[in-house]
C-alpha cells in the first residue's frame, strides 16, 4: 500500500481502505511506482482523471505495464502515462465497434423471430382471462402466440416473462400498442424484450421454427453440415447468443473489453469444421484447450463474422478490424516492452487474427 506524508483533507474518525486522494497525490502515486510524466502529460493526466476517473483508467488498464518481478506494485521501466491511456482508448474503440455489431444482430434476431412466430402462432398476445383480450368482445377465442400449447414439453418461464411484459411494460412501442391497439404483435413486444429473454424463448420454439429462423440468420451450409458432425446447431446458436449477451452486459457496465471471458457459455471447437474442412482455420486444438476462440474476445469476433450475410458485408467488417489493429500497432509498438504483443497475449487474440478472419470469410462465403 502507498504511504503518503500528505494529510487527508477531510478529518476521519477511522481509517478507510480507499480514502480521498487529490489529483496531485494520484500523480505522485504513479510516479513512485515508476510511471513517467513530462510537464505536458502531467496536466493532460489531470484532465483525463477528471473526465474518466483514476480508477477507470489506471486500475482498469495498467495490468500490461506492471513489473512482474517487483514485490510492490511497480511499472516496467520506460512506462509512460500515455501508454496506459492509449490502451484505454483502444479498448473503448473496440467496444464501439463490437457494440454496433451487437445492436444489428439483436435487431435481426428479434425481427426474424417475430416474423415466423406471427406466421405460425398469430399476433394475439393476450391470454383468455386477460382483461383486454379482444376475443371477449367478439365471442370467439383466439389463441395467444404465448400459449403454452404451442410449446409442448417446454418451460413456460420465458412465456410468462413476455406475457407480463405485454401487460406491464412501461416502454414504447409496447406501451403505445397496449393503449391504442387491441393486441401487441410479436414484432412490437419482442423489440422491448431483453436479449436473454429472447434467447430462452428461442430455446423452447418448435424445431421447425428454429430452423426457419436460423436459415435467415446463418449460412445454409453451416446448418446443413451440423448433423453429420454430431453438432446441434440450435444449441450452438443459443450458446453463441448467450456469449454475446454476457459480453454486451460486461461492456455496458464498463468492464474491459479485451479481457472478456465467459464462465457459462462457449463455442465448440469443431464449429470451425462447419465453415471449412481445414479444422485449424480458426484455432488449433492446443489453442482451444487454452481458451482461445472458446469463450473469449476471439470467440465473440468469430461469432460476429458468422452472422455476416454476404462476402461484401464480411469484407467491410474485416476492414473495420484491420483499421483497429493498425491503430493498436501505431499506438503500442513504440513502448519499451513490446506491449502490442502483450495486448494480443493478454486478450488471447492470435497475432495473425486478420489472416485467420480472411480465411474464414473465404471459406464461409465462397
Amino acid at each position: 500500500m502507498d504511504n503518503f506524508d500528505d494529510s487527508i483533507l477531510l478529518p476521519q474518525s477511522l481509517e478507510f481502505d480507499k480514502p480521498f486522494i487529490s489529483f496531485d497525490l494520484q500523480l505522485k502515486r504513479l510516479k513512485r511506482r515508476g510511471m513517467i510524466f513530462d510537464e505536458d502529460s502531467e496536466e493532460y493526466a489531470r484532465y483525463i482523471f477528471k473526465k474518466y476517473g483514476y480508477y477507470r483508467v489506471i486500475n482498469g488498464y495498467d495490468t500490461l505495464f506492471k513489473d512482474p518481478s517487483s514485490v510492490e506494485k511497480k511499472y516496467l521501466e520506460g512506462t509512460r502515462f500515455e501508454d496506459v491511456f492509449n490502451l484505454f482508448i483502444l479498448d473503448n474503440e473496440l467496444t464501439k465497434i463490437l457494440f454496433q455489431q451487437f445492436t444489428d444482430i439483436e435487431a435481426h434476431f428479434k425481427n426474424i423471430t417475430a416474423y415466423y412466430v406471427s406466421q405460425h402462432f398469430g399476433v394475439n398476445n393476450y391470454y383468455p382471462d386477460d382483461r383486454d383480450n379482444p376475443s371477449h368482445s367478439h365471442n370467439s377465442e383466439v389463441k395467444s402466440y404465448l400459449d403454452i400449447s404451442f410449446y409442448p414439453n417446454q418451460s413456460s418461464s420465458s412465456l410468462n416473462t413476455l406475457h407480463y411484459l405485454s401487460l406491464k411494460s412501461p416502454d414504447n412501442p409496447t406501451k403505445i400498442y397496449r393503449k391504442s391497439r387491441n393486441h401487441i404483435p410479436p414484432w412490437i413486444l419482442f423489440s422491448n424484450a431483453y436479449l436473454g429473454t429472447m434467447n430462452r424463448y428461442f430455446s423452447i420454439l418448435p424445431n421447425h421454427i428454429k430452423d426457419e429462423i436460423l436459415d435467415e440468420i446463418l449460412k445454409p451450409t453451416l446448418i446443413s453440415s451440423a448433423p453429420a458432425l454430431g453438432l446441434d446447431i440450435h444449441s450452438i446458436f443459443f450458446d453463441g447468443m448467450e456469449l454475446l449477451r454476457e459480453f454486451r452486459n460486461c461492456i455496458a457496465h464498463g468492464s474491459r473489453t479485451y479481457l472478456f471471458q465467459s464462465n457459462n457459455h462457449f463455442l465448440p471447437n469443431n464449429l470451425q469444421k462447419l465453415v471449412s474442412p481445414d479444422s485449424n482455420i480458426l484455432t488449433s486444438r492446443r489453442e482451444y484447450s487454452q481458451g482461445v476462440g472458446k469463450n473469449d474476445l476471439y470467440a465473440i469476433i468469430i461469432w460476429l463474422f458468422l452472422f455476416t450475410s454476404s462476402k461484401p458485408e464480411a469484407d467491410l467488417l474485416l476492414k473495420t478490424f484491420n483499421s483497429f489493429f493498425d491503430e493498436v500497432n501505431n499506438l503500442l509498438t513504440d513502448d519499451p516492452s513490446n506491449y502490442d504483443n502483450s495486448f494480443f497475449k493478454t486478450s488471447k487474440l492470435p497475432i495473425n487474427i486478420l489472416e485467420r478472419l480472411q480465411n474464414l470469410i473465404s471459406s464461409y462465403h465462397q
